[in-house]
């Protein structure tokens, strides 16, 4: 299929590039790591030669029958910490023993872990004592979700590490240091099961360890032979590998590495798809650059003060769950020039004219104090754009040229210059005007950058029906973020209208489908508040605007599963991406229905939480 080959190399060659860039920063392996990392894919292939699909009730089910499961971290991959928290929330019920196994706390810091778990400790107190930054130094806020889950649910968390105050047996460093930590994590874990007595209910142990170690000949190796030696019979272990590089590629190939999140291996490895390959390296690239220890600089998501006309207001935007920082505006620039220009080769479009925009961020975000200079915005324009700057919304603004990136990523990156590639940098082009078609005209802007996303990151989510009714629940019932919960209300009742439309359109002959669509639901609601004068006007466009970013968020996804499943061609996705951007052609709310229309075959879950 050409658009699956077509997007291979695009992906490929992303890859190549931060190949490069990795090995670059990185520098070359010692020998011993070479040797050991050789040694884990061996292992690998010898077990994946014959990849099933599962389920993730199945590898819940049988990390529930385990003594022991191993779970790979990528270090840098906030995404594989974030899996590791799902399977653990997944497996674990109330009442039950469960350990969580931790390799970035030596074992000798077992009691600065216990006072951390009790609330003796707070985070900042713990991390200098157990010296997190000077001999881990992977983002704290990938790992301190975990730790709160577990903290919460009174999971007993182990420090797993061996000292590095220890001699090793060997002076030679030719690889037996990692060989002895794996033995050291061994024998904790085994000191565990030693220590039962009668009538002790028998512990389930989940533990996060770097990739390498959780192949058979490493870290399961070394616990069978400690746990045989010491407790006269080997514990049952099994290994949830993830995202390994060979395995995806051969998927991708068959066209199927979006099929299946989970994949048995054999009768003690299973394997999770929660991110890709060029994911990886660009995390890795991006700590290398030492952009991670930049963004636990910044305050936590829903903390963010901006100063704006000489006040402070704190934003309450949502970071993607799978996002990793870029670096400062500079190189957030580069970024989506190479996405844009690979996008523009992909779709056989004109590639964007990246010199003309002005990139801001979070860094930069008072420079909306300067926008009550700028004549070429009107003035709801302006209160808008502050709005979405202080709520940390990434956008773009055609008429001058500004792309605000929020806090600077690569996902956000791939999404503006997906979005700068289809609307252009035309002069007369409104940023969110005050008819209904604006909104309309919106939803297919966004459904077009998310669609671009995930060329670049085809496991990126978004929130689907059930997750937006969830939190329009929780935020009815506090009676905070009046601005969210219409913008989720607003989501919701597009989705209901989408379904009413294609439920009405099915029933007709293709022959005789009348496309002057008639103004339905969403359209009143958007010409309402577009229109209205009151106080609350701005925060009524506000909850409009994220409600169509909601809307294209999904279109786009299904827009990208159309594609790859071949119901929809490349030249059908550029033919609507160019209209999308060209009001000449037709009114926004008719073009709109042919991109729901386009789509409709495809399937989405419920909820992003059934996907890992």
């Amino acid at each position: 299929m050409k658009a699956r080959r077509r997007l291979l190399r695009l992906q490929k060659d992303i890859h190549g590039s931060l190949k490069l860039e990795a090995a670059r920063l990185v520098g070359a392996l010692p020998p011993a790591i070479i040797r050991y990392e050789r040694a884990y894919l061996a292992a690998f292939r010898s077990c994946s030669r014959r990849p099933r699909s599962s389920s993730r009730r199945s590898l819940t089910e049988r990390m529930r029958s385990a003594d022991v499961t191993f779970i790979a971290d990528y270090h840098t991959l906030g995404q594989a910490q974030r899996t590791a928290l799902r399977l653990v929330q997944d497996v674990h019920r109330a009442g039950e023993r469960w350990v969580l196994g931790l390799e970035f706390v030596p074992s000798h810091r077992q009691a600065e872990l216990d006072a951390y778990q009790a609330g003796l400790m707070d985070s900042e107190t713990f991390l200098q004592k157990i010296r997190y930054r000077e001999e881990w130094g992977f983002p704290w806020s990938n790992y301190a979700p975990l730790l709160d889950w577990a903290r919460r649910n009174g999971v007993r968390m182990l420090a797993l590490n061996r000292p590095r105050e220890l001699p090793f047996w060997r002076e030679d460093r030719d690889g037996n240091d990692l060989r002895e930590r794996d033995l050291w994590a061994a024998g904790v874990i085994t000191d565990l099961f030693s220590r039962l007595r009668p009538g002790d209910a028998r512990p389930r142990v989940v533990v996060l360890y770097g990739e390498l170690h959780v192949g058979l000949p490493h870290l399961p190796a070394s616990l069978d032979e400690v746990s045989s030696r010491i407790l006269g019979k080997q514990l049952d272990w099994m290994s949830v590998h993830q995202n390994n590089d060979s395995l995806y590629w051969k998927l991708a190939r068959r066209g199927a590495e979006h099929l299946a999140d989970v994949l048995q291996l054999d009768s003690r490895n299973f394997h999770v798809i929660s991110s890709t390959p060029w994911n990886k390296l660009q995390s890795l690239v991006s700590w290398a650059e030492g952009i991670g220890s930049e963004a636990e600089k910044l305050p936590a998501t829903g903390a963010l003060r901006l100063q704006s006309a000489g006040r402070t207001i704190a934003s309450s935007g949502e970071a993607d769950e799978d996002e990793f920082l870029c670096d400062l505006e500079s190189d957030s620039l580069s970024r989506m020039q190479a996405y844009g220009d690979a996008m523009a080769d992909f779709l056989k479009l004109p590639p964007p004219e990246f010199e003309r925009l002005s990139v801001q961020s979070v860094y930069s975000a008072d420079f909306v104090d300067s926008l009550r200079l700028e004549e070429r915005l009107g003035p709801g324009e302006k209160k808008l754009i502050c709005q979405l700057v202080l709520h940390n919304a990434r956008f773009f603004v055609p008429r001058t040229g500004l792309v605000y990136l929020g806090t600077p990523s690569s996902n956000g990156a791939a999404e503006l210059a997906a979005i700068v590639l289809a609307k252009g940098t035309s002069p007369r082009a409104p940023f969110f005007g005050e008819t209904a078609d604006s909104f309309f005209q919106s939803v297919m802007d966004q459904a077009f950058g998310f669609f671009g996303s995930l060329l670049v990151n085809p496991r990126r989510k978004c929130d689907l029906p059930e997750d937006h009714l969830q939190k329009f629940l929780e935020l009815k019932a506090t009676g905070e973020e009046w601005h969210e919960r219409q913008a989720r209300l607003y989501t919701l009742a597009g989705l209901e209208e989408q379904a009413r439309f294609l439920e009405r359109t099915q029933k007709l002959e293709s022959r005789s489908r009348d496309h002057r669509v008639t103004s339905l639901g969403m359209a009143a609601i958007s010409e309402q508040v577009l229109r209205s004068r009151g106080a609350g006007s701005v925060h009524s466009r506000l909850a409009l605007w994220l409600a169509s970013r909601y809307l294209g968020q999904i279109l786009g996804k299904l827009l990208h599963r159309a594609l790859l499943q071949g119901d929809i061609s490349i030249e059908q996705v550029r033919e609507l991406a160019w209209q999308a951007s060209d009001r000449r052609w037709r009114p926004a709310e008719v073009r709109y229905w042919e991109w729901v229309s386009a789509v409709a075959s495809q399937r989405l879950p419920v909820s992003k939480r059934q996907m890992i």
